[in-house]
């Protein structure tokens, strides 16, 4: 069976397709899964077939790298895997001002987690009380990258990763060219003003889609 054939069956047997299969195992993009289907990669190589293995543990290491043996781990068979999981990030968004602090996250320091809705890319959590109440202190946002050069909608809520750190707030129509102007929810703006980040300060833009609120 060639590697090719392999991911296939992987892929066929939880009924998913080669870029949710490549999701799931944890990477940004399914282009090393594509080169591997193709053809352009002629073999799995020991990182992808742990990663897939971590992702689903019933999975026999050595038929994923070799094709041979059983497809499965004695006494195993295929785990429910309708259920989206995303990464929890073990950093927060500082709901108030930046915090000086650039993150370098890596798959094995995050918690997997089950999203309750689709497209999620990860969960972040928040601290401060600026965008409370929507976003209370302690929730989790589960966000997804945007094209800031294409299109930032105004007026909805991002998480912003800068190189002062990562903040979360509404970003409305900048008054100064190349900023985003950041807003809070509180009230109180006198104690959270608005302010803003000059772009070529900015690595990322993740959009909120949804909040949870741990209780």
């Amino acid at each position: 069976m060639t590697s090719a054939e392999i991911l296939q069956k992987i892929a066929n047997s939880y009924s998913i397709s080669l870029a949710k299969l490549a999701l799931k195992c944890g990477y940004d993009r399914p282009q090393a899964f594509y080169d591997v289907a193709n053809g352009k990669t002629k073999t799995i190589s020991g990182d992808m077939a742990n990663k897939i293995v971590a992702a689903f543990p019933e999975l026999n290491l050595n038929f994923i790298l070799t094709g041979e043996g059983e497809f499965l781990k004695s006494n195993c068979s295929i785990a429910d895997n309708s259920k989206d999981y995303i990464y929890l990030l073990p950093i927060s968004a500082q709901a108030g001002k930046l915090n000086d602090f650039i993150a370098s996250v890596k798959e094995g320091d995050c918690e997997r987690i089950v999203s309750p809705i689709k497209d999620a890319e990860f969960a972040i959590t928040i601290t401060g009380e600026s965008m409370a109440p929507e976003y209370p202190n302690g929730s989790r946002a589960l966000v997804k990258k945007i094209d800031a050069e294409i299109f930032v909608e105004w007026g909805r809520d991002y998480v912003v990763d800068t190189s002062n750190g990562i903040v979360v707030k509404r970003l409305i129509a900048p008054e100064k060219e190349g900023h985003l102007r950041c807003i809070s929810i509180n009230p109180d703006q006198k104690k959270y003003a608005p302010f803003d980040i000059p772009t070529s300060e900015v690595y990322g833009i993740y959009r909120i889609l949804f909040c949870m609120s741990l209780k």
